[in-house]
């Protein structure tokens, strides 16, 4: 992680790592989440009308191996070295939404608790930190994620 980008992390908040996935293995990837899509729209129209507007398969890496290498991915991987001392995957699924369909902001811990992000011999260090592949380009305005 270069200083900038270390400044740029704590003023921001976040980092976008461009080109983080190959171009190859990307094509492969988008063609096996376009069959689980497939699959989560058949159950998006089975769902009752007040139902949340999406499909989420929890544990994708057991069931996607193609997925695997995100985990381990060389070029994200040093940023993570960077800011967690002992990185462990926490939680892995893939989401499909559809129109109207959305996840409000929500949080695996209470922001306010402050182990949750600190500073320590030059190092900002986390005891959650996320990683969010977009496999497809997100225009202005078109969602994608929100860092608040």
């Amino acid at each position: 992680m270069t200083p900038g980008e270390l400044f740029r992390y704590d003023v921001r908040g976040f980092l976008v790592v461009q080109n983080a996935i190959e171009p190859a293995y990307l094509a492969l990837l988008n063609e096996r989440l376009d069959e689980w899509e497939a699959k989560a729209f058949v159950e998006y129209q089975e769902l009752p009308e007040d139902a949340n507007k999406d499909v989420r398969y929890n544990y994708i890496l057991n069931l996607e191996p193609s997925l695997l290498d995100l985990a381990a991915n060389e070029k994200v991987l040093p940023y993570l070295q960077e800011m967690v001392e002992r990185p462990r995957l926490k939680s892995t699924w893939v989401t499909f939404r559809w129109r109207s369909g959305e996840t409000r902001y929500h949080s695996n811990h209470t922001p306010s608790v402050t182990h949750n992000f600190y500073h320590f011999n030059g190092q900002i260090r986390h005891n959650l930190l996320n990683v969010m592949y977009a496999m497809r380009d997100i225009g202005p305005g078109q969602g994608g994620l929100k860092v608040v």
